[in-house]
């Protein structure tokens, strides 16, 4: 898939998700109204939502294709007979202010503390919620678990850790404006797991380093001329601070700060490999 294509493919995606919130929008049913980027992104948001409305109230959320897709959204709603308690926007930071970018604020949008929602659902209560309610390990001795989730913590802080490059070069190409189709951007490629530990994969191609692997499987053509160090150091320092001000990402430097998906996608080879 090109990137005109992604680009036709969010509009169309934002034109189909509008015109049925039109359809279905009223102001006198008990329903919270909103809009999230990507087709994943609902089932994050959900819970939240649903945790502080009353019992008889309901969620709809539709997924807009994109960032600038939900801002248009936003935008093109007449706030004048509809209500800005009803309707949410709910967006990703990313790496805006790195690079840095304006981030539209309003009432009725919300703006990650992170890179995105994934990167403060994945922690050590997560995981033992995932182990005990889905895995059906509710007979697990507690000092079992604990030692699982701290375990869990670990690898995690490795991961990303290992991520720091990866997120360099992403860094890098926001800033110079580098259309990476960062979708092709395989975790499995990069990283192995044995017994539970996570392990960086040197050469993911025989040969071929990890810039160049990533540049490849992006659709890039490198750059040898530049120096990716200035970005990771960047990037460690920004991560660095941002952990230091939440408490539940102190040991995770990266956390807050690590490419989307990618915090997610490890957690099941993880888990069925432990």
């Amino acid at each position: 898939m090109t990137m005109l294509d992604v680009h036709n493919a969010a509009r169309e995606s934002k034109v189909a998700s509008y015109h049925e919130f039109m359809t279905r929008y009223s102001k006198h049913a008990k329903v919270v109204y909103g809009f999230v980027e990507g087709k994943e992104d609902p089932c994050f948001y959900r819970g939240f939502i649903e945790s502080v409305l009353p019992d008889d109230w309901e969620v709809e959320l539709w997924a807009a294709g994109s960032r600038d897709q939900v801002y248009e959204i936003h935008r093109s709603l007449n706030w004048r007979r509809m209500s800005k308690r009803r309707i949410c926007f709910f967006v990703d930071r990313d790496l805006r202010e790195m690079i840095p970018q304006p981030i539209e604020e309003d009432t009725n949008i919300y703006v990650t503390k992170g890179y995105s929602i994934e990167n403060d659902l994945v922690c050590k209560h997560t995981c033992k919620r995932v182990l005990t309610e889905l895995c059906d390990l509710t007979d697990a001795n507690h000092g079992e678990m604990e030692r699982v989730c701290e375990m869990f913590e670990e690898q995690l802080e490795r991961f990303l850790n290992g991520m720091i490059p990866v997120m360099g070069w992403i860094l890098i190409w926001r800033r110079n404006g580098v259309p990476a189709q960062l979708n092709d951007l395989a975790m499995k490629d990069l990283f192995s797991f044995k017994k539970g530990v996570i392990h960086v994969i040197v050469e993911p191609t025989r040969g071929v380093d990890w810039a160049t692997h990533i540049h490849k499987k992006c659709n890039l053509v490198m750059d040898t001329a530049i120096n990716p160090q200035g970005a990771e150091e960047e990037f460690r320092q920004v991560s660095s601070d941002s952990s230091g001000r939440r408490r539940n990402c102190r040991r995770q430097p990266c956390r807050t700060w690590s490419q989307r998906r990618h915090c997610h996608t490890w957690t099941p080879y993880w888990e069925t490999t432990t």
